[in-house]
């Protein structure tokens, strides 16, 4: 876990608090004719300098390219607050469709 300084008015004093923040991935499941209604999500992530580790795209209907699900899985390091912040607007995008995401903590590598 990893942590930023920084300085906090409480009181009439400044205060040294500590952000912990959290390794986590995202992974992010949904139809390919879906895309279109998380991309605003996705240029917020780019914008804040994260790229996915992976995106796949896999053929199980020749018939229906629209089904073809979508896997795109990020890696980020983020607060609480923040992830929060992220997995529900993540939750918001994709109600209604087929898609489902998840976001865990990165495993340690001891």
């Amino acid at each position: 876990m990893l942590g930023t300084l920084g300085l906090k008015f409480y009181y009439g004093l400044y205060v040294l608090v500590v952000t912990k923040r959290l390794r986590v991935v995202l992974r992010i499941v949904v139809p390919y004719r879906d895309y279109k209604k998380l991309r605003p999500v996705l240029n917020e992530l780019y914008a804040k300098g994260y790229k996915p580790v992976s995106m796949r795209r896999d053929v199980l209907f020749e018939d229906r390219r629209d089904l073809d699900p979508l896997e795109i899985v990020f890696r980020l390091e983020v607060t609480p607050t923040e992830a929060r912040r992220i997995k529900r607007k993540i939750a918001e995008t994709i109600r209604g469709t087929l898609g489902f995401f998840l976001m865990y903590r990165e495993r340690s590598k001891t």
